[in-house]
């Protein structure tokens, strides 16, 4: 597992490397569109484990007038992959090519419609603004306009659980971003990615977990005041004071709503097409914890240990063999 974290890290950090030498290449003659043009656009992204929570934060925030979380999307690391390989095209296949990508091969796409308006937008756009962080800021304004969002002024965020280990991908292109890392008891996590039928094997699921976790601190070192960390069993069990200190973070405006409403959950159409988010369209419900220990049986928790303790205590919580 270090090996493979380790590598994962190396790799991370020599594409940020790539990123930091992109004002110096003028003097190369390379005429690439770059990741980000300087503008200072912010965006937030809420990361974790798979079954962290993570929805259910997303539903929170999204009760907030101003605040907008798409569906979440595999496809922003993959986008900046594509960028960095094709970004001596001319800028009007760029925005075909980000934009084919993030509007019908992602799961946003499903829930989004006119996206011949947007190109049209930036097909126009000043060649000073031409760059990847602004397609994709524009892409999310433009999602957000179409739920009733204001685009100009909304904070818009994403939740996509396998953006943990895309992180330093994500922060060449929104160098000023912030990032929310949400996690949760591992044992709880290990049942609930069994029972959703997300991983059949809890030795694989323990191990994702705790990759996801290391991977999300270690980047937290480098990000500093831009990184935040919160427990899912703080969150449901004391919502109000979790979201105040969230709101805080982001620098908006809380509003008691947010920890509350679930009046807005039909909007989220993704949340209601899935099974395994039927509790998000519910009021806050803190009887998921401690779950874990509850229903793994004891040999399984005994083949987790190893696996999973270090990483428990570090965060707090007992270890596989311990009641909570």
């Amino acid at each position: 597992m270090k090996l493979r974290l380790q590598r994962g890290r190396f790799f991370e950090r020599l594409v940020s490397l790539h990123d930091h030498l992109t004002p110096w290449r003028s003097l190369i003659g390379w005429r690439g569109k770059p990741l980000h043009d300087g503008h200072d656009y912010s965006p937030f992204f809420i990361i974790g484990a798979n079954r962290s929570g993570t929805t259910l934060l997303r539903r929170m925030l999204m009760a907030h007038g101003g605040v907008f979380v798409p569906p979440e999307s595999d496809e922003i690391g993959y986008c900046i992959r594509l960028w960095r390989q094709n970004s001596h095209l001319e800028w009007r296949d760029l925005v075909y090519l980000v934009l084919g990508v993030m509007a019908f091969r992602s799961n946003i796409g499903r829930y989004h419609t006119d996206i011949r308006s947007l190109a049209e937008e930036l097909l126009v756009v000043d060649k000073h603004r031409q760059s990847l962080g602004y397609l994709i800021d524009r892409y999310y304004r433009h999602l957000a306009d179409n739920q009733g969002r204001h685009a100009e002024s909304v904070l818009w965020g994403d939740k996509t659980p396998s953006n943990t280990f895309k992180l330093h991908r994500i922060e060449s292109v929104f160098p000023n971003a912030r990032y929310i890392h949400l996690y949760r008891d591992g044992c709880d996590v290990v049942r609930s990615l069994i029972e959703s039928e997300l991983e059949r094997n809890a030795s694989k699921a323990a191990q994702f977990w705790v990759d996801s976790i290391a991977a999300a601190r270690d980047f937290g070192k480098a990000a500093e005041h831009r990184f935040m960390e919160l427990r899912y069993e703080d969150l449901v069990t004391d919502p109000t004071r979790e979201i105040e200190s969230i709101c805080s973070f982001l620098e908006i405006d809380y509003r008691s709503e947010m920890a509350t409403s679930v009046s807005h959950v039909d909007r989220m159409k993704d949340v209601l097409d899935r099974g395994i988010h039927r509790k998000v369209t519910k009021t806050i419900d803190p009887s998921n914890i401690g779950r874990g220990r509850a229903g793994l049986g004891e040999r399984v928790l005994a083949e987790l240990g190893p696996l999973m303790d270090e990483m428990l205590r570090e965060l707090g919580y007992a270890r596989c063999d311990e009641l909570t």
